[in-house]
């Protein structure tokens, strides 16, 4: 099965509920399309699992963009202020 989600935003708990309720296993993949990160705190976590899971594959949402954008040295569009 193919299964896509979006808009995770750091909550962990609910994204393994989401792949247990699902029966997620080594036969599905899981699309994650964008806004793993953000407003939640385990969005790093999120990540770590989506990298370290071989049928998960991950594209960046504007939230993703948004950190990198702030990590760069050009501050891109002011989004440092709006990473805060």
């Amino acid at each position: 099965m193919i299964y896509c989600v979006s808009d995770i935003h750091g909550e962990l708990d609910k994204f393994e509920r989401l792949l247990t309720l699902t029966q997620f296993s080594e036969n599905d993949h899981l699309y994650v399309i964008g806004d793993a990160i953000d407003r939640c705190a385990m969005g790093v976590d999120i990540l770590r699992l989506i990298m370290d899971t071989s049928n998960m594959t991950m594209l960046l949402g504007n939230h993703e963009q948004m950190c990198l954008a702030t990590l760069g040295p050009h501050n891109e569009f002011g989004t440092r202020e709006l990473w805060r």
